[in-house]
């Protein structure tokens, strides 16, 4: 199996694990503060994460000041604000409802790589991505269309949404600024330790009034879901991916999270799967074909 093949399976992985994610917060958002969720989560990732840095690499690398600055950015907008939007839009719209703007994630990374990177995207990318795209239109356009019980909290809340996956394109596409010399381990490990960082003073203001007596096996095993499987594991072979995969090619495959964020929401959450939720998918599943048969043909020639 060549290397950009394998680089498609780990982005579809962690692409999936991050659709889970997204359904989950609404389960999340219910019993626990979201600065308190998200530090317990990215706090126990660090700490796994600097432990497998340490015993592989046996040192904890020091990054230059531009890979120091982007590292920041990446761990500000794809691990801080991408937590707590998500978290707190949660509480406003339903795990459905954030499966389908999550499906606008295509898009955003095609225009991060097109406008940071200066990206030019083959005609099969282009084609993949407006598939996708149009997909996720879809969805939106007849769910505002026929949802009549929206209000004014789930427009806030999907605005939020909206914010958090802006956030996660700017956090699957700039690991290409990194320099080679840091590794996809420690460039997770770093950005996830930022990212506990910025969260602890909110999360200790919170856990001076939340009631730890409240929680349950359920949030016990919600927080390792997040820390182990989002933090640790899409993180690592999102940022493997990175290295290997163009950005047209990663914004397609970025698609599989709202795909995955709305099978979990049906299969685990109780929540409705509609007629154009599953058109949204059919296009999306036709996109990642497109791309991934045309960049296998190209790689063979």
């Amino acid at each position: 199996m060549n290397t950009k093949r394998i680089a498609y399976i780990k982005i579809i992985i962690a692409m999936s694990i991050v659709g889970v994610f997204v359904a989950l917060n609404k389960v999340a958002t219910a019993t626990m503060p979201i600065f308190l969720f998200s530090e317990l989560r990215l706090g126990i990732a660090a700490i796994i994460l600097t432990i497998i840095l340490l015993k592989n690499e046996k040192r904890y690398p020091i990054p230059s000041i531009k890979d120091a600055l982007v590292l920041f950015i990446q761990a500000l907008l794809g691990v801080f604000l991408f937590s707590i939007f998500l978290l707190l839009g949660s509480k406003y719209t339903s795990a459905i409802e954030s499966g389908i703007i999550s499906s606008l994630t295509p898009a955003l990374v095609a225009i991060v790589s097109i406008l940071v990177f200066k990206e030019k995207l083959g005609i099969h990318q282009m084609l993949g991505i407006g598939i996708a795209l149009a997909g996720a239109l879809f969805i939106n356009i007849v769910g505002l269309t026929g949802n009549v019980s929206w209000t004014v909290y789930s427009l806030i809340g999907n605005a939020l949404i909206l914010l958090a996956v802006t956030g996660e394109a700017f956090f699957v596409t700039f690991g290409k600024l990194v320099s080679k010399d840091i590794s996809p381990l420690a460039v997770s490990t770093i950005v996830i330790t930022i990212g506990a960082i910025l969260s602890f003073p909110f999360a200790v203001t919170e856990a001076f009034t939340f009631d730890f007596s409240s929680v349950t096996g359920k949030d016990v095993l919600l927080v390792i879901y997040s820390a182990v499987a989002v933090s640790v594991v899409a993180v690592l072979l999102i940022n493997q991916s990175a290295k290997v995969l163009s950005g047209g090619a990663t914004a397609v495959f970025t698609a599989f999270m709202p795909v995955s964020a709305i099978c979990f929401s049906f299969l685990m959450l109780g929540e409705k799967i509609l007629w154009y939720h599953l058109v949204g998918i059919a296009c999306v599943l036709f996109s990642i074909l497109l791309v991934s048969v045309k960049d296998q043909r190209v790689s063979v020639n």
